[in-house]
């Protein structure tokens, strides 16, 4: 059986995953931070290439985590009222108090609750 030949050489290095990292921390797209490397190298060939080797995979997690790092400190930092909008929405029952009816239906709920009954009459000393 003949062996075949080794493919060229892979033009994804440790060096231009280094690069490539360092915009995506910044915030740049992956795709975007690849054709600026001035390398012709495809979003394929570099996945495929993190894939196979774990050193080259962990260098871009630590650069997205950096990037994820970044947003949440910004987006804390300076709550813009478009966020605060949003959190109001999606999580209202932590930003809006509760209504006199539903007071009233939350203490009912919890009248007819057959665990807060048997609290109820347990007999006083």
């Amino acid at each position: 059986m003949r062996k075949s030949k080794p493919g060229p050489k892979s033009k994804v290095t440790a060096a231009l995953v280094r690069r490539v990292s360092n915009r995506v921390a910044k915030g740049i797209p992956i795709r975007l931070a690849l054709a600026l490397t001035g390398e012709l190298v495809t979003l394929h060939a570099y996945e495929r290439q993190l894939r196979r080797h774990p050193k080259l995979r962990a260098i871009q997690a630590r650069a997205k985590l950096k990037f994820l790092e970044k947003a949440i400190d910004a987006i804390c930092s300076q709550p813009s009222p478009m966020l605060r909008w949003y959190l109001e929405r999606r999580f209202a029952h932590v930003f809006c108090p509760l209504e006199e009816d539903e007071k009233f239906e939350a203490e009912a709920e919890l009248d007819r609750d057959p665990e807060t009954q048997n609290l109820a009459e347990v007999p006083e000393k």
